[in-house]
């Protein structure tokens, strides 16, 4: 009937997990098997919460908040003592269905006879923050992809030429350890040409132009983000770093097979 199952994500597994990865002291090894024990946790409470073993997320959280408020509720007290085979009616539904008028909510309510939610447009909250708040979260998503990688990557390269994300704007949202440790200046990064080893790029962005947009209409404010993104991210040639690719003749791809044979 719609139920929406709460899944703990932040269990012992990846809580250890997290430490190993913020362990200077650990090696890829451990932080492969602690992924890997994390992500097993985490498909088992999955697979739980598939069948309706797990506990409803919106009444959960009244339940806890009750509890905390030492309140007695009647319709709560029956929750947490019914067993979930005779709460069949009651209807629950989070389905997502976007309105024509994006400046109104973005989602519409879609059940009718139980329980049910919409997400608007907080008063508090403009289209500004929400935008400002998504934008340089989303780009934190690429530091992170950049800090795990090593963690699976059978070579890692004994340094990495600094690049403009490196000193953007948005730089707070690439500090990652890992990259600090891959980035550095060498010999190495001088004299690049870019005609040679295929070129050299790198994303220069600023967020100048996104903090002018402000408008009340989403639509207008869409557009404003994605126009100012685009004329602010602009990819340079990086004419004075060099990248050594040398050091590929030590190592092999994930076939076995050494690279620069024409497949990588």
């Amino acid at each position: 009937d719609g139920r929406t199952e709460t899944i703990r994500s932040c269990t012992t597994a990846s809580a250890a997990f997290v430490k190993e990865m913020l362990d200077k002291n650990s090696d890829n090894q451990k932080r492969r098997n602690a992924l890997k024990a994390a992500v097993t946790n985490h498909s088992e409470l999955t697979k739980h919460a598939m069948v309706g073993e797990a506990v409803d997320r919106h009444l959960f959280a009244l339940c806890v908040a009750s509890r905390g408020l030492n309140m007695e509720h009647e319709f709560l007290n029956k929750y947490r003592n019914a067993k979930w085979e005779n709460v069949s009616g009651w209807e629950l539904s989070t389905r997502i269905l976007m309105m024509k008028k994006e400046e109104e909510k973005f989602v519409k309510e879609k059940e009718k006879k139980g329980f049910d939610h919409v997400w608007e447009r907080l008063p508090h909250i403009s289209f500004y923050q929400f935008w400002i708040t998504t934008f340089p979260s989303v780009s934190s998503l690429m530091g992170g992809f950049m800090s795990i990688y090593p963690v699976f990557a059978q070579y890692k390269p004994p340094y990495r030429c600094q690049n403009g994300l490196d000193r953007a704007e948005l730089s707070p949202n690439f500090s990652f350890q890992e990259i600090s440790e891959l980035t550095t200046e060498t010999l190495f990064c001088k004299g690049f040409q870019p005609n040679q080893l295929g070129g050299c790029f790198f994303c220069d962005f600023s967020d100048e132009l996104i903090q002018k947009c402000n408008s009340s209409s989403f639509s207008a404010l869409k557009s404003c983000f994605g126009t100012s993104a685009q004329q602010n991210s602009t990819w340079r040639a990086c004419d004075d770093y060099e990248y050594d690719r040398g050091i590929r003749n030590n190592v092999t791809n994930f076939r076995g097979e050494k690279w620069g044979n024409g497949r990588d």
